[in-house]
């Protein structure tokens, strides 16, 4: 029996038709079966392996930078504070923010266990450890000893016999870490690693890293995945190229550590200083002499629910 044209055409389209339903479903079900349940997750420690995942403690997360922008920190935290209702919803958006670490040696020369380094997301970090989140509905994360992020061990220096000089040459080799301080200054590497907090707490205020975020925020510029620490590399370009607007609204914010940031006080307080410099800072981002650094001319405007929403800024 032979088929018509137009009948074989029909079983070719149902045929299509059942084979992109067939595909289109297992790729669902791939993408499904790849979510991250936290109950699946183990605590971040020595058996953990380069390519899983665990759940860090933020307070047992070892900086791999010293400086920090509080200001976008107070950003990131009223983002928190306002956005998530519940442990649930926070733990899906933790789910979707794996934090990157390095499994490496102790800077303790006693001490035989390995430690985890966070290579990027400080800001992350930093604004969990700060927000306030209920006891109610948030019963596993109201207490900032027992609140953790999902990381990801991206690379493993912990056997590999490294003394603590050769593990943090090898981390700067590899863009992991940034050996420039809360000014913009250089460090040796001797002197970087003195100077490295052990944990996130000790971070220092660096009002032009801030600054450089919220510059990104409204198109001044773009990241670069290519370049390692952009948001770095423009702050000190702000920092340099616009010291006589910026120095007098935002040099007596530095180097406030994390632990001693009164969120809704001195911090909220240079988070609107900050809010009336940020176009002046757009405008030379997008000007000539900024032209050969990373994302110029590429930017464009993502501006978050802190920037938006007024009644964020009168939250006490």
């Amino acid at each position: 029996m032979r088929l018509s044209p137009l009948l074989f055409v029909v079983l070719l389209l149902l045929i299509f038709s059942f084979y992109q339903f067939s595909s289109i479903n297992a790729l669902s079900l791939k993408k499904e079966s790849k979510k991250i349940k936290l109950s699946d997750l183990q605590p971040c420690d020595d058996k953990i392996k380069k390519g899983e995942k665990c759940l860090l403690k933020i307070l047992n997360a070892h900086p791999a930078q010293i400086p920090v922008g509080l200001a976008e920190v107070y950003c990131k935290v009223k983002q928190f504070e306002f956005k998530y209702e519940d442990e649930a919803s926070l733990n899906k958006y933790l789910a979707k923010h794996t934090v990157p670490v390095v499994k490496g040696p102790s800077n303790d020369p006693k001490s035989k266990n390995a430690v985890f380094y966070v290579v990027d997301h400080h800001h992350l970090l930093v604004s969990l450890y700060l927000s306030k989140f209920s006891k109610s509905n948030f019963p596993n994360y109201y207490d900032v000893n027992a609140r953790y992020v999902i990381a990801e061990v991206v690379n493993n220096y912990s056997n590999d016999g490294l003394d603590t000089l050769s593990f943090w040459r090898k981390m700067v080799e590899k863009g992991f870490a940034y050996t420039k301080d809360e000014r913009g200054l250089n460090l040796t590497l001797p002197n970087f690693i003195t100077t490295l907090p052990s944990t996130i707490t000790k971070l220092k205020n660096d009002p032009y890293r801030s600054l450089s975020g919220f510059d990104r925020y409204y198109g001044g510029y773009a990241k670069d995945a290519s370049v390692f620490f952009v948001d770095f590399i423009w702050a000190n370009f702000l920092r340099e190229q616009g010291s006589g607007t910026f120095s007098p609204v935002l040099n007596g914010f530095y180097s406030t550590l994390v632990q001693n940031a009164d969120v809704n006080g001195a911090v909220k307080v240079e988070f609107e200083k900050q809010r009336s410099v940020t176009q002046y800072a757009v405008k030379l981002s997008e000007s000539s002499i900024a032209k050969g650094l990373p994302g110029y001319g590429q930017g464009e405007a993502d501006i978050p629910d802190c920037f938006d929403y007024d009644h964020l800024l009168t939250v006490n």
